[in-house]
């Protein structure tokens, strides 16, 4: 699954700055490393106080987010 999502999300990024595909390209994993970085920590200091299932909660509670505002941004348009 992680290697389908960052093939398949190469072509989205690409596409992020028109006419500039490796900017669009450093965009996304600029993005997500700074994401992996923020999350590992608030998610480390869950786990150590209140246990996986915390730590659970927090991604799910990103993953409906995420999908919140992809439905939103789909309204926008």
């Amino acid at each position: 699954g992680f290697e389908f999502a960052i093939v398949s999300a190469i072509s989205l990024a690409s596409n992020l700055v028109p006419g500039r595909p490796g900017s669009g390209i450093g965009a996304m994993l600029g993005a997500g490393t700074m994401g992996r970085v923020l999350v590992a920590i608030v998610a480390t200091r869950l786990y150590e106080a209140h246990g996986i299932a915390a730590s659970l909660l927090l991604g799910a509670c990103l993953a409906a987010g995420c999908v919140a505002l992809l439905a939103t941004a789909r309204q926008l348009k």
